[in-house]
């Protein structure tokens, strides 16, 4: 009795935090999340294309007052900027440690797969978000753990966005920049 009643609890307090949540947050998210991605982006030219998108759709999500998708989109890069840091390495980890990452990872896929399908994306968010799905398995099979977690991260983070104007992609010079 006690678990339900605490499950309860928890749901009530959720469903008072997304009541409660503003435009405000997500715009100082993206903010953050902005900051931190051009701070990574001299580290990152490898995958600079990869980023540039989504930057620039975070930029015309902001633009048109969608600060949540903006964030999530910047939350994406930003987890796609530490993979490419770690894309290279791999690490040595004790079984159990590669269980409990193996886990995270099965849990973020299903996370991403849950919030892919409740709601259509741009045609070429998608294929990116496929790419990078690859990439993180494809980390965790060579062993470069921290770099599969960010790819799998990263791609749980773009499965959030959802536009309206799914085809309503940025042009190669906005008009108005996002600036930190």
């Amino acid at each position: 009795m006690a678990t339900k009643k605490a499950v309860k609890e928890t749901a009530k307090k959720a469903a008072k935090k997304h009541a409660l949540h503003k435009p405000a947050h997500d715009a100082r998210r993206t903010f953050e999340h902005l900051g931190r991605v051009q701070a990574l982006s001299p580290l990152t030219t490898s995958e600079s294309e990869k980023i540039l998108f989504l930057t620039k759709l975070a930029d015309g999500a902001f633009r048109t007052g969608q600060y949540k998708e903006s964030a999530d989109l910047l939350r994406g890069a930003e987890h796609l900027s530490f993979a490419i840091l770690h894309a290279g390495s791999t690490e040595t980890v004790t079984p159990d440690l590669r269980a409990a990452i193996t886990e995270e990872f099965e849990h973020l896929t299903l996370r991403m797969s849950h919030h892919a399908s409740e709601h259509p994306a741009p045609k070429m968010l998608l294929q990116l978000r496929t790419r990078l799905h690859q990439e993180a398995k494809s980390a965790l099979r060579r062993g470069s753990f921290r770099a599969a977690l960010e790819f799998a991260r990263g791609t749980e983070a773009l499965a959030h966005v959802h536009l309206p104007e799914a085809e309503a992609l940025p042009s190669s010079t906005p008009s108005k920049r996002l600036r930190s």
